[in-house]
């Protein structure tokens, strides 16, 4: 059977749920064609960290109120270090006058949220199939699809956000630079002896990367361990008690050696992001566009502001039946693949800086730690980055006003001189350093 619609979306995960509620908001005739996703031992085994203009985007489209409490857990701070080596960073959410750094969220809550938004909606004009893209084609200025259940869909408009092996992005023979990682993350839910006061922690260590995200549960965290894939080989066999215990030792900074609620889970890392995120009335959003390292957290944040850009695009210049113009649709493009290829190369390159025994690096990345854990301007930057504040501001977002960006960004202009100051002196700090090891 053939159906009609103004706009599909494939993939109906986060990304392609959230895209779709604003296009439903919007009044546009959506079909969204996607999966469930795969169930997991503990639906905390994926948590996603979201930043403060990811939560007033979700708040807009009416989803955060539909979130389980249960399946979210505010952090007020975020302590980053490295195993044996003495120096951190500490970031707190007074350090930005914040009520909070961020949320975590578990990944199937958030999920129903979305679809709760959706039924609270009752859109006449929205259809979801359940099935996989099997064809795509352009037929006379549309988007065709053929589904592996036999049904078809035509539209004006259509949005890939079928993660990163899209069929869409590989069907238009668009390119990938990609870079593997060579890591796995390992994900599952332990319970600490001891709280986790709502803070994430995360260590650097010679074969990987742990992060511990604390839960609802004040004893509980859902973990993200990123580990180089021959190391991860051998985790992934550890029985219950040895596994806690590796853990343990790579954490390095107390809270004492958990105990394993879940069964592990795991998934290969790679770089990626498309050479081409957009085509005619065609454009690619989330992981299908860009996938990045897990250690700062900021793939889904990465992914919801490719949505409500490309929201807002589409309130202000689409035409029904003719949909948007090429140039507007490639700013869009160069706008959200510059934002992505400068976090994923950032994240790649902390990967490779911090993932080695090197002992020259060893000492630097310590007294590099130190040196911006002291200087609040540093602290302020990193925080306003994390907050999403580097982002355009979704045109129907409270935060707007809420969290004071313009009054942020005033602050952050405060600071110009003390910076200034502090760069003229970097490279006598770094001779002294030098100095320093070299004397050892």
């Amino acid at each position: 059977m053939l159906q009609e619609a103004e706009i599909t979306v494939i993939g109906s995960g986060l990304v392609g749920l959230s895209l779709t509620i604003d296009l439903i908001k919007q009044g546009y005739k959506v079909t969204l064609i996607g999966q469930p996703s795969p169930e997991l031992p503990n639906p905390a085994n994926r948590v996603v960290a979201l930043n403060l203009s990811s939560k007033e985007f979700l708040t807009a489209l009416g989803a955060w109120q539909n979130l389980e409490n249960q399946g979210v857990t505010p952090y007020y701070s975020m302590k980053v270090w490295e195993k044996d080596q003495a120096g951190y960073l500490e970031f707190k959410n007074t350090d930005v006058n914040q009520e909070v750094l961020g949320y975590n969220v578990v990944n199937s809550y958030l999920e129903k949220a979305l679809w709760k938004t959706i039924e609270l909606l009752n859109p006449q004009d929205f259809t979801y199939i359940e099935s996989k893209v099997s064809q795509y084609q352009k037929l006379q200025g549309k988007h065709f699809v053929s589904l592996e259940n036999g049904e078809q869909v035509i539209s004006t408009f259509l949005v890939a956000a079928d993660g990163g092996n899209s069929f869409i992005r590989k069907a238009l023979n668009i390119g990938v630079n990609r870079n593997e990682y060579s890591q796995t993350a390992i994900t599952c839910v332990l319970e600490l002896p001891e709280d986790h006061n709502n803070t994430c922690y995360q260590s650097f260590h010679k074969n990987g990367i742990l992060a511990y995200l604390p839960l609802s549960n004040s004893k509980q965290v859902s973990i993200v361990w990123s580990l180089n894939n021959d190391i991860a080989d051998i985790a992934l066999n550890f029985d219950a008690d040895e596994f806690c215990q590796q853990v343990y030792t790579c954490f390095h900074k107390g809270l004492g050696v958990p105990k394993l609620i879940s069964k592990p889970t795991a998934f290969p890392l790679a770089k990626q992001y498309a050479q081409e995120i957009v085509d005619d009335n065609l454009a690619i959003i989330g992981d299908a566009a860009h996938t990045i390292h897990p250690l700062a957290g900021q793939g889904v944040n990465l992914g919801f502001a490719d949505v409500w850009t490309l929201a807002d695009l589409i309130r202000e210049y689409y035409r029904r039946n003719l949909g948007l113009d090429k140039n507007k649709l490639a700013q869009w493009a160069r706008s959200r693949k510059t934002k992505a290829v400068m976090l994923s190369e950032g994240m790649f390159l902390i990967k490779n800086l911090y993932c080695n025994d090197n002992k020259a690096l060893t000492f630097i990345r310590n007294q590099a730690l130190s040196f911006a854990n002291k200087q609040d301007f540093i602290k302020t930057k990193l925080i306003n980055f994390a907050l999403g504040f580097n982002e355009d501001k979704y045109s129907l977002a409270s935060y707007n006003h809420e969290l004071d960006l313009d009054k942020q960004k005033e602050n952050s202009l405060g600071v110009n001189q003390e910076l200034k100051n502090t760069l003229e002196q970097l490279p006598n700090l770094a001779s002294k350093l030098l100095n320093s090891f070299f004397k050892k």
